[in-house]
């Protein structure tokens, strides 16, 4: 039981970035990109200049598994992740396809949709990848590929971009946190999919800089909307710079 009490912090780099940190073992989501994708906001770049030139000690070096949703320019940038692999030690890399040169620990599955594969990664924390497909026509094509963390009996479902089709998770089963995308936090099949995986709490990430620009209002507006028809479900918003432990 002593894992079960150990703290999971997660910390927002923006966007769809997330950087999950369990005892001494870290792993990031879709956190790697230096140049803005409107109205996506890129990795802050005094993170970006720490991730490859901070000191050794720094929470955002070394980090030891790396994980892509997919490869849109929103959720991943060659070149970053590229210098990141050449100036850090990582253990290992998740992806659904990889343009860069070979890497050592590089693990590429892009499950069916609904299907999945596991990786243990320590006695008390481990990854399920579930394949979907992106959310919206035009994007069908691209494998996204969701994640199930399980970490001291805690288990997080981070949807990236996949379309919110209930029987895409289910084998995710019970969870204690879902992360979505405003988008998919609007979908119809919300209230299915909160009763089929009952989290304690749904953060809304994948979220723009909060200002006038027509479309960074949008996403706001869908979130805020799509939240207010879910109450009474916890809805918390997960913005760039947000850190909250589970």
């Amino acid at each position: 039981m002593e894992n079960a009490h150990r703290t999971l912090l997660l910390t927002s780099a923006a966007n769809a970035g997330v950087l999950v940190e369990y005892g001494t073992r870290r792993l990031l989501l879709d956190g790697i990109r230096s140049q803005p994708f409107a109205p996506f906001l890129p990795t802050p770049p005094q993170i970006l200049a720490e991730m490859l030139h901070g000191p050794e000690p720094s929470r955002w070096r070394n980090i030891d598994y790396l994980f892509f949703t997919h490869l849109h320019p929103d959720h991943f940038q060659a070149q970053p992740v590229e210098d990141y692999l050449r100036f850090n030690r990582v253990q290992r890399v998740f992806a659904p396809q990889w343009p860069l040169k070979p890497f050592p620990g590089l693990h590429l599955c892009a499950p069916e949709d609904g299907a999945y594969v596991d990786f243990a990664l320590a006695p008390d924390l481990s990854l399920r990848i579930i394949g979907t497909a992106h959310m919206g026509e035009a994007y069908a094509g691209m494998r996204n590929n969701a994640l199930l963390l399980t970490a001291g009996g805690r288990k997080i479902l981070f949807a990236g971009d996949g379309d919110a089709v209930p029987a895409w998770y289910q084998a995710a089963g019970r969870v204690d946190a879902l992360f979505v995308n405003p988008l998919f936090l609007n979908k119809r099949a919300m209230a299915e999919l909160l009763e089929a995986h009952a989290p304690q709490t749904v953060f809304v990430y994948h979220l723009t800089e909060r200002s006038q620009e027509r479309e960074s209002l949008f996403y706001w507006r869908v979130a805020e909307r799509a939240a207010g028809r879910l109450s009474p479900q916890e809805v918390r918003f997960f913005p760039a710079g947000t850190s909250i432990a589970l």
